[in-house]
C-alpha cells in the first residue's frame, strides 16, 4: 500500500470530466436557440465550454432573443434534464476511480456549473457513496474561471484549499480551480487545456488512480525552495481574502467583516512570515526580542517613519485603525518577511490583544521565564488579561532547536528580508 499522503478531498467537475453529457448540452443549445430564432453553430458551442449557464442565455439575449435571461436558462436546463433522465455515459475510468478513492477513506464532491436539478441527477448515479454535490451553477454569484465555485467546494469539507486536488477537462475550469489554490488535474474532453506552471495533464481517467492524485497533491505540498513557499503563501492570502470577502456579501450581518493574519513557515534554517494587519511576529534570540512584522495601521506607519515613539502608540487616540486587513478590499498587500534562523531561536505570534496591554520589555521578560512553550503562552495570556486588555488574547510560540541550525555568533542579530506584495 502507498504511503503518498493523500488529499482531503478531490473536486470533480461533471460535464466532459466524469459523464459524457456534452452531447446533451449541445443539443439543448441548439434547440432554444432555434426557439428563439439565434443563430448557433459550432464556434459557439467551443465559446460557452465551461461557462457558467447564464453566458449563454446572456448571449442570446444579446443576439435578438427577446425572453428575459431568466426563462432562457428554465427553457435550457428543463431541455438537458430531460435528456439527462435517459440516461449518461460516463467516461472511461470515472466509476472505479470513484469507488477506489471511497474505499481509501478520500471524500468526493461535484463542482460544476450545471444547475442542482441536472447535476442531482448524476450524483445519484454514482456508485453508492462516492460522490456528493458540493457545488452547482445555481449556487454562486461568479461562475468558473472564478475562484468562488472551488472555494465552496473545499469550504463543503471543510478543509483548506490547498489541502484538496481537483480534476477538470477544460481550461476555464483548471483556471477556476488554480485561482482557489487548488492542486489541479486536467483530463483534457473536446477541447484543449494548455500546459501551464504548476497543472498535471492526462489523458483519459482511465490512467488515473488513488496514487496518482495523491502524487499530484504531494507535489504542491512541500516546497521546493523559499520561492515557492512564498508563491503559497501569497495564493493562500488571496484565497482567505476572497473567502472572507464572499461569506461577508451572503450574509448582511457579516457585512465589513475582515481579520488580521500573521502565518508562519518553516523551511529547514529559513523562516517564513506572511503578514496582513496588526496581529505580530517576534523572534527571541538569547535576550532580545525583534518584532519581525510591521503594523499596517496609523500608528505603525507613524512609527515607521520616526513620527511617533512605540511607548506613545499606548495612548494615542486613533491606535486602533487598520490600514489593511483579510475581507474588506479586492485586493490586499500583505508583507512577507524572511528571517535566518538559528539554534535556540523562539518564534511568537500574538494579536494585538497581547501587545496593546504590554510592552516588549514585559513580553520578552515573560519569555525568558517560561522556557517551556505551553507555559509560556499561558503566562502571556494571563499577564495581558491582567493588564486589562480590551481585545481577544491570542498567543502561539515555537522553538527551533534543530540539529542543523548554526548557533548563534556572539550577539547576533536576527537577519530578515521584507518584501510587499499586491495581490
Amino acid at each position: 500500500m502507498s504511503t503518498l499522503p493523500r488529499p482531503a478531498a478531490v473536486l470533480f467537475d461533471m460535464d466532459g470530466t466524469l459523464v459524457d453529457t456534452e452531447g446533451a448540452w449541445t443539443d439543448g443549445q441548439y434547440a432554444i436557440a432555434a426557439a428563439h430564432d439565434v443563430p448557433w453553430g459550432p464556434a459557439d458551442e467551443d465559446w460557452v465550454r465551461g461557462r457558467p449557464l447564464p453566458d449563454y442565455a446572456r448571449e442570446l439575449v444579446v443576439r435578438g432573443a427577446t425572453a428575459p435571461v431568466e426563462r432562457i436558462l428554465d427553457d435550457l436546463v428543463d431541455h438537458v434534464v430531460a435528456l439527462v433522465r435517459q440516461g449518461v455515459t460516463w467516461r472511461p475510468g470515472a466509476r472505479r476511480l470513484l469507488t477506489e478513492l471511497a474505499a481509501a477513506g478520500v471524500p468526493c464532491g461535484l463542482v460544476t456549473m450545471a444547475f442542482r436539478p441536472i447535476a442531482a441527477h448524476v450524483v445519484a448515479g454514482a456508485p453508492p457513496g462516492t460522490l456528493v454535490l458540493a457545488v452547482a451553477g445555481d449556487d454562486v454569484v461568479h461562475g468558473k474561471p472564478h475562484p468562488e465555485p472551488y472555494l465552496r467546494g473545499a469550504a463543503t469539507f471543510g478543509h483548506p484549499p490547498a489541502r484538496c486536488v481537483a480534476v477538470e477537462d477544460t481550461d476555464i475550469g483548471a483556471t477556476s480551480a488554480e485561482a482557489a489554490g487548488i492542486p489541479t488535474l486536467a483530463v483534457p474532453g473536446l477541447g484543449i487545456v494548455p500546459a501551464k506552471p504548476g497543472r498535471s495533464r492526462l489523458g483519459s481517467l482511465e490512467h488515473v488512480t488513488v496514487d496518482t492524485l495523491a502524487r499530484i497533491f504531494q507535489e504542491h505540498t512541500p516546497f521546493p525552495d523559499m520561492d515557492a513557499a512564498q508563491r503559497a503563501m501569497i495564493t493562500a492570502v488571496t484565497a482567505v481574502n476572497q473567502a472572507i470577502r464572499m461569506a461577508a456579501a451572503d450574509d448582511p450581518m457579516r457585512h465589513g467583516m475582515g481579520t488580521t493574519m500573521t502565518a508562519a513557515l518553516a523551511m529547514g534554517p529559513e523562516l517564513l512570515i506572511g503578514h496582513v494587519g496588526d496581529s505580530r511576529a517576534y523572534l527571541r534570540r538569547g535576550r532580545a526580542l525583534t518584532q519581525l512584522t510591521t503594523d499596517h495601521s496609523i500608528v505603525g506607519q507613524l512609527i515607521a517613519a520616526g513620527r511617533l515613539q512605540p511607548e506613545q502608540a499606548r495612548s494615542y487616540e486613533h491606535r486602533n485603525v487598520l490600514l489593511q486587513a483579510l475581507g474588506v478590499q479586492p485586493r490586499v498587500g500583505p508583507e512577507l518577511v524572511v528571517a535566518q534562523l538559528r539554534a535556540g531561536d523562539v518564534l511568537l505570534l500574538c494579536s494585538d490583544g497581547l501587545t496593546g496591554p504590554l510592552p516588549d520589555d514585559v513580553v520578552l521578560e515573560l519569555m525568558l521565564r517560561y522556557e517551556d512553550p505551553m507555559r509560556c503562552c499561558r503566562a502571556l495570556t494571563e499577564a495581558a488579561c491582567a493588564a486589562g486588555g480590551p481585545d481577544n488574547v491570542t498567543v502561539a510560540i515555537a522553538r527551533f532547536t534543530g540539529d542543523g541550525l548554526e548557533l548563534p555568533k556572539g550577539r547576533e542579530e536576527v537577519a530578515v528580508t521584507r518584501i510587499q506584495h499586491t495581490i
